[in-house]
Parts: structure tokens; C-alpha cells; sequence
């Protein structure tokens, strides 16, 4: 009966409609067949048509659909007859196209475009790949929207007044997706080229990533909700550092994120495993282990930044949920991962090659003031060995025995001072080239404090200081180390503290310690002199440094000897460290490594009060009987030398 009803309807229309768009036939004796004939030829011109075919009366009143309408839209004619196409709108199509659409029509003239149409689809109770929006188990009709190529003409009366609309169109969904794709393209190309040329330039990587991510929140196809940010870290970091951020976040946020530990959250997962991470929905998403009181549901991408295969950092970025998951756009996303990794990378490259350049500038420097030191260290010296020597080749006959003494002493002083100069230079070549060798050997440890003590005492009084070496404890009776390496470290630290002290007391003192697995022998030299400043105490180690050059004036040295001493002391298991007070001295703390303490014996200290080797102390060094030291009448020495000079006076 519907069947019949339509096919009325549209017959009662066939007559305007074929007049309007077949003109009138030729005049025959049987018009009326011909008629009837061009009715059903037309009738089944429009049922077979593959456009859409949709007729209206003249108050927009749907008369007919054809059936690739019903194909095309999923909507039946028994559904639509009678209603207007405003069911049809779709707010994709903005409302000034309708207006559009309306004033053509009431001119009398046919419009033509593309406009958004509802699309009915079955109805569906599984809403898990729609929007989160709704009652999982309410079933209701979900409507799609279709792209159609749309042309709609009135059919007018004698008087040009519209009695019926005909409206056919052409399924341009495709066309309008491929069009909307190519889009994108170009703008993710575009975006994408922006970035690279931002991340190129020489501004502070924080500066250049913020500008970064302001663009990349407007990446079409994505649903971003203007929100992003970046994690940076290193590889050997358990963490991930919050570096910036882009959109409004509220501040516990700001404050939680700044650090987070690698494994924990997106964000942290991103960084372990290197891939790319889509979240639907934070809520419900099992991954993500941070939520905060009142935050709303919103879905994320989560893409590692890389260098090649070196993680260096990882962004996020705020989208609606259920975001696209289309692979061209991961793949994009993934690109741009790389060339902010890339950025990142080349950043700390940059920053260690500036560290290295200073390190170099401030070495080149430490040199050149080296040399100006040795100039003044080597021609002191040379020039009094060189003038007292003039003076006794010239004069010798006119000095008294007692001043010729004094000059040969001076001559002796002299060339003992440069000898030392080259030793610590040597010293420092062989170590920064890694060819010092430490002989090891078993001895007194007692007997080097002694004789070190006993070596500096004379120093000390001179200046009016107290020396003394303190117990703290049970010693080793012997160590196995280099005792020639030892006692340089130790003459070291103390020939500067007793230097450097202008008054007060020069304190040695020994006790064992025991760090992890080693049992080490500490030493500490104490002093009470000016002390040094606190951004100091590391740049006093470097080879030619002191803490200023007015020291150098007031003081002279080379500047070597902490560096030669610090790498003695690890050579030998241990380190070197100072702790200071300006004003109030000095602790240099020198430690090496001995062997298990199981297998050696300690000596209690020798007595109540716990000092040894004062300059008070009656413990002087054993006199040698310097007759016994001579050689018998007709002993024969070898005596194997390459210097001429030094053969002479080996021989003198």
C-alpha cells in the first residue's frame, strides 16, 4: 500500500518535473501515450540514477527518495516521507551555507555546493571506540556524518512560483577525506618544518622547545587540548626532569611533575621502553599510575625523544579522549620525537664542547702563569748559581775561607731548589701520561714520620711553630706501599702547611679507617694559616694552580704540588681532600690503601699524652760518625755518568 502511495505521488510529480528537465516531446497523433511513456522512461531513469535524488513539494515536504538515497544515507523512504530534510543538517555544514541555500531558492535560481549530511547507522549498545561520554548500556542510535556534492533546483509554476524542489547529489565523502588528509599533510609538513627550523637556531634549547610545543599543539588531526610538555634525562638517570610545559596546568601538578622516576606513569614507561604510548582516557587507562582530585578525563601522546637509540627525553601531549590513532600521524609524531631528540643531543654536545673549550682556556692560562712562575722559579736560582760562581772564578784569591763557605752553600742551595722544580715536573709528565710506576715494598711506617719530621723540624722552628705528630690510635707497625712516592706526598703536604703558616702549630696525625671493602691508613696535616676560600678547594688540585697568584709572589712554588700529591694517593688506593676555614686553617686528609688488618700489626700509641716528634721533643736523630762513612785507602769506585760536568765534580 506505501509502495502504491509512492509511486503516486512521484507520478503526480513526473509531469512538472519531466517538463522542467526533458522539455516538452514532439507533437504526435498519440500524444497521450508519449506522455505516459517519457513519465515511466523518466521514473526509471531516477530509480536507477547513482546520485541521490531527493523531491520535495513546495514547503519542503519530502515527496520521494530514490534508492541510492536510501543506500547512500542509510535512511528509508518510509522514514523520511513527510518530514522535512532538516534532519538531515549537520553542524559541520555552517549555518551561512543555509542561509545561502535559502535566498538562492527564493530567487528562483538553483544552488549548488557541497554540504555535511546525518548519516543513520545501526543502532549499537558497545560505545567503547565512541567518545567516553555516555551510559555504556544505553542503546541508542548513533549518527555519522557524509560529504555530498549537492544541487537543488526549484521546479516553478506558469507564474514562476516554486511548487516542488528537486534535489540530487553524489556521495563526496572520500574526496572531501582525501582533501582533509592532504591537508593535514601539509600542515604537519609546515608544522614539522617550523619546528626543525626553531630547534636549529642558537637560542637556549628551554627557550626553542617552548616555542616547539606551542606549535605542535595545533597539529591538525590530533584533538589536542592545547596542553604539552617535556621530560628531559640521561642514561645513566633513574628520573625524568620536567623542563617545560605549554597550556594552563594547574600548579600541584607543576609541583608533583618536576621530577618522576623512570617506570612510573606514561611518561616514565615512554622513556624505558623507547615507544610511542596512545592513552584513551587517563581515568580508566591502567597505565597511568599519577591522578589528581578533580582532574577531568583526557586522552594522551606520549613520544620518547631520540637520539638513535639513546632516549634523552619524552613529551606529552594533551588530547580528547579517544584520540586519533591514524598510523600516518603516529609516524609524524615519531619524526618529530627524533628531531627534538636530535636537538636535545646536540645541546649537551654543545655544552660539554663549551666545558671542554673553558677547561682548555682555563689550562692554557694555568700554563702561560706557569711559565711566568718557573721564569721567575728557574732565574733566581740559575742567576745566583751563576753569580757566585763568577764571583769565586774572579775573586777567589781575595775571600776568606768563611765567605767562600757561604757563597759554595748558596751555590749548593741553589741548584738544590732547581733540581726539585724538575723533579715535580717530571713528576706531573709521568703521571698525566699514566707512566708512573710505584714500587711496593715493606717498611716502617714509624720510621718515614720520623724521618719526614725530622727532615721539615727545622723549617718549622725557624718560623716559631709547633710541629708535632699526633696518635689516634693503634698504627700499623709496616705497610706495603712505595715509601718514596709516600714520603713525597707527605713532604709535600707538609712543606706547604708549615709555607703557608705564619703562626700557631703544624699538626701530623694518623689513624686507620675503613671504607667499603679497604682498610686505609689516613693521615691528616693540620695547620693554622690563612686557610683558603671555599670555591677554591677543588682548583688548589689542578697542576700550576694555587689560590691566587699573590701566593705565588709571597710564597714562590710551582703550583704542582697538590696535583702530584692528590695522584700519588690514588696511584696508591687513596685520595687527597682539604677541608678549610678562612682565617683558621687548613686539613689536608691524605689516605692509601694497606693490606687487610687481620694481616698486620698495630702499635699502641707510646704515650698517656699521645704526641710524638715534637720540636720540644728530646728524640733527636741518631748522630752518624761521619769517620766511618769514609772510604778505606785504595778502594775503588765505578762511576758511570754522562755529563762531563757532573763527573768532574763527582771526582772534585
Amino acid at each position: 500500500m506505501q509502495d502504491t502511495h509512492l509511486e503516486y505521488r512521484f507520478l503526480k510529480t513526473l509531469p512538472l518535473i519531466r517538463t522542467r528537465f526533458i522539455g516538452h516531446l514532439v507533437h504526435t497523433n498519440n500524444r497521450k501515450v508519449e506522455l505516459m511513456q517519457a513519465d515511466i522512461f523518466f521514473k526509471q531513469a531516477v530509480e536507477a540514477s547513482a546520485d541521490m535524488i531527493l523531491i520535495t513539494d513546495f514547503k519542503g515536504k519530502i515527496q520521494y527518495v530514490n534508492p541510492a538515497f536510501t543506500a547512500s544515507t542509510g535512511w528509508t523512504s518510509k522514514e523520511v516521507l513527510g518530514n522535512t530534510p532538516r534532519f538531515l543538517m549537520s553542524k559541520q555544514t555552517p549555518k551561512s551555507v543555509y542561509q545561502e541555500i535559502k535566498a538562492t531558492l527564493e530567487s528562483g535560481t538553483p544552488w549548488s555546493g557541497r554540504l555535511s549530511q546525518k548519516k543513520k547507522t545501526k543502532k549499537v549498545t558497545d560505545l567503547s571506540e565512541l567518545l567516553p561520554i555516555y551510559n555504556q548500556n544505553q542503546q541508542f542510535v548513533h549518527h555519522k556524518t557524509h560529504w555530498a556534492q549537492v544541487t537543488i533546483s526549484p521546479i516553478l509554476d506558469q507564474d514562476n512560483s516554486p511548487m516542488s524542489y528537486v534535489v540530487s547529489g553524489r556521495d563526496i565523502t572520500k574526496e572531501i577525506e582525501q582533501e582533509q588528509q592532504q591537508k593535514r599533510d601539509r600542515n604537519h609538513l609546515a608544522t614539522r618544518a617550523a619546528v626543525a627550523k626553531i630547534l636549529q637556531e642558537q637560542r637556549p634549547l628551554k627557550q626553542r622547545l617552548q616555542e616547539s610545543l606551542a606549535l605542535l599543539v595545533n597539529l591538525e588531526g590530533l584533538e589536542n587540548q592545547n596542553k604539552a610538555g617535556i621530560f628531559l634525562t640521561f642514561e645513566e638517570q633513574d628520573h625524568l626532569d620536567l623542563i617545560v610545559t605549554h597550556g594552563d596546568f594547574p600548579q600541584h601538578f607543576l609541583e608533583n611533575e618536576q621530577s618522576i622516576p623512570k617506570g612510573f606513569c606514561l611518561c616514565g614507561k615512554a622513556a624505558i621502553s623507547g615507544e610511542l604510548i596512545i592513552s584513551n582516557g587517563c581515568l580508566k587507562d591502567p597505565r597511568h599510575d599519577q591522578t589528581y582530585q578533580g582532574m577531568t578525563s583526557h586522552g594522551h601522546y606520549i613520544v620518547p625523544l631520540v637520539d638513535g637509540d639513546v632516549t634523552v627525553g619524552v613529551m606529552f601531549l594533551y588530547a580528547d579522549p579517544y584520540p586519533n590513532q591514524d598510523k600516518v600521524r603516529i609516524e609524524q609524531l615519531k619524526v618529530i620525537g627524533k628531531l627534538i631528540g636530535v636537538a636535545i643531543a646536540n645541546d649537551r654536545l654543545q655544552q660539554q664542547l663549551e666545558s671542554e673549550k673553558e677547561r682548555a682556556e682555563n689550562s692554557n692560562r694555568a700554563k702561560s702563569q706557569f711559565l711566568a712562575n718557573m721564569s721567575h722559579e728557574i732565574r733566581t736560582p740559575l742567576n745566583g748559581v751563576i753569580g757566585f760562581v763568577e764571583i769565586l772564578l774572579s775573586m777567589d784569591s781575595q775571600l776568606e775561607e768563611e765567605e767562600r763557605r757561604e757563597f759554595l752553600s748558596c751555590i749548593q742551595s741553589s741548584g738544590k731548589h732547581l733540581l726539585k722544580i724538575i723533579n715535580d715536573i717530571l713528576d706531573l709528565t709521568k703521571i698525566e701520561t699514566d707512566k708512573v710506576e710505584l714500587e711496593y715494598m715493606e717498611f716502617s711506617f714509624h720510621s718515614m714520620i720520623a724521618d719526614v719530621m725530622s727532615l721539615l723540624r727545622v723549617d718549622a722552628q725557624e718560623k716559631g711553630l709547633k710541629f708535632e705528630f699526633e696518635w689516634s690510635g693503634p698504627l700499623p707497625k709496616t705497610i706495603n706501599t712505595d715509601p718514596t712516592r709516600l714520603r713525597q706526598l707527605l713532604v709535600n703536604l707538609v712543606g706547604n702547611a708549615i709555607k703557608f703558616t705564619e703562626q700557631g702549630e703544624v699538626l701530623l696525625a694518623a689513624h686507620i679507617a675503613q671504607t667499603g671493602n679497604k682498610d686505609l691508613l689516613v693521615i691528616e696535616v693540620k695547620d693554622t694559616g690563612p686557610g683558603i676560600p671555599e670555591d677554591q678547594l677543588e682548583s688548589i688540585f689542578a697542576a700550576f694552580m694555587q689560590s691566587d697568584n699573590s701566593v705565588t709572589r709571597q710564597f714562590g712554588g710551582t703550583g704542582l704540588g697538590l696535583s702530584i700529591s692528590r695522584q700519588l694517593a690514588r696511584a696508591m688506593g687513596g685520595d687527597v681532600t682539604v677541608q678549610s676555614k678562612l682565617g683558621q686553617g687548613s686539613t689536608f686528609t691524605a689516605s692509601i690503601e694497606m693490606a687487610s688488618l687481620e694481616q698486620t700489626e698495630l702499635l699502641d700509641p707510646p704515650s698517656a699524652d699521645g704526641y710524638l716528634g715534637s720540636e720540644q721533643s728530646t728524640n733527636e736523630p741518631e748522630e752518624v760518625d761521619e769517620q766511618s762513612q769514609v772510604l778505606s785507602p785504595g778502594t775503588r769506585v765505578l762511576l758511570v755518568e754522562d755529563g762531563e760536568l757532573n763527573s768532574k765534580l763527582v771526582v772534585a
